[in-house]
């Protein structure tokens, strides 16, 4: 099966237009889209896009490059579901659907027209308002994003009030056509006090210190890793790399929290339920990785349990103190102090045991 020569001439142009370097040939991307993940061009554009794509429409979901293919596609996927794919076959299994030609075309093609729409938005609409807000980021961007989710990208030179009638007119029709219980109900259901707002911003300044604390400690192991690293002779001839592959990640993460108390108006109660970590539902982007297949055995017991240590320095517990009675020594002439012989006992008399004599605590007489 064979790449369509006009399929393959746009996702080019595409590149060409997002400034992908360095920007391959027509034979090099008809094979990198027969071989898939197992080719690194293929992998390197997806992440390109991605990443393209994430930073414009401000989304969570990161996707690096790696050898670990199944590490890759668990991100693709996380990432596409975030961004809205509208295949279903990488829905359902993003494993599945990249061993499919065709799949991975309408990938490719998706991924290019998503980027350079989100970029011509951000271009246009960036000239039109520049109003800014403590929210984190521009008005323009939060426009933008809202456009590019509705599917209004080509309402971003109209008018702001053509703009917001086009934007509930779309959300009516698509609540019209999601159900009534689509939307889960607010969690905050009443009004809250200016006192209340007050309290609000001081939690919310307390929980973002220590979130800045926690983030700022997770940055410095990443550091440090990426520094263990680069004590390897290996790695030392590829640096470089090292840094261009590293880098343009570690620049992204900040200590920052981007949660502001505004975001409880946007609160829905579906955030109080709690999911496990070992649920169904988040096992299902991890069923097929490669790791679940790796268990571990019986692990021996090293100890270390804080209850079995006793602190250093620590006192014995108190005892009270036990009198012992000690032996009484024989009166002189009785028996000649410790071990002396007594009358007609030959001597051997007290401390100077083995020796001859006897006189000076034993008893002694001639007779």
């Amino acid at each position: 099966m064979s790449v369509p020569e006009a399929r393959s001439d746009a996702i080019l142009d595409a590149l060409e237009d997002l400034a992908y370097s360095p920007l391959p040939g027509p034979d090099d991307l008809d094979e990198a889209l027969l071989e898939g993940v197992d080719s690194p061009l293929f992998v390197a554009i997806c992440v390109f896009l991605s990443n393209a794509i994430t930073k414009a429409r401000r989304l969570e979901t990161v996707v690096s490059s790696g050898d670990d293919t199944s590490a890759l596609l668990i991100e693709l996927s996380s990432f596409l579901q975030e961004a809205g794919c509208p295949f279903d076959e990488f829905e359902k299994d993003t494993f599945a659907a990249v061993r499919d030609l065709t799949s991975r075309i309408n990938l490719l093609e998706w991924l290019c027209s998503e980027a350079q729409t989100a970029r011509m938005i951000r271009s246009q609409t960036s000239d039109k308002m520049d109003v800014a807000t403590d929210f984190g980021t521009s008005a323009e961007d939060r426009l933008a994003s809202v456009l590019s989710t509705l599917g209004l990208s080509d309402r971003a030179q109209s008018t702001t009030s053509e703009i917001f009638s086009a934007i509930t007119a779309r959300i009516q029709h698509l609540m019209k056509q999601a159900g009534q219980n689509y939307i889960e109900p607010p969690i905050l259901s009443h009004k809250l006090s200016p006192e209340q707002w007050a309290k609000l911003e001081d939690i919310n300044a307390q929980l973002s210190e220590e979130y800045a604390v926690r983030r700022q400690m997770l940055l410095k192991r990443i550091d440090v890793t990426i520094q263990s690293f680069k004590w390897s002779d290996r790695v030392k001839k590829s640096l470089d790399e090292l840094e261009r592959s590293t880098q343009p990640l570690r620049h992204t993460m900040t200590t920052a929290s981007d949660v502001d108390v505004h975001d409880v108006l946007f609160a829905s109660r579906d955030l109080l339920n709690i999911s496990k970590t070992s649920g169904a539902a988040v096992r299902h982007a991890t069923a097929k990785s490669k790791i679940r297949g790796i268990f571990i055995g019986d692990v021996p017991d090293r100890g270390g349990r804080p209850t079995e240590q006793r602190a250093p320095g620590m006192m014995p517990a108190f005892r009270k103190r036990t009198v012992t009675a000690r032996p009484q020594r024989n009166k002189r002439g009785n028996g000649g102090g410790v071990g002396g012989g007594g009358r007609n006992s030959g001597g051997g008399g007290g401390r100077r045991r083995g020796k001859k004599g006897g006189r000076v605590q034993g008893g002694w007489s001639k007779s």
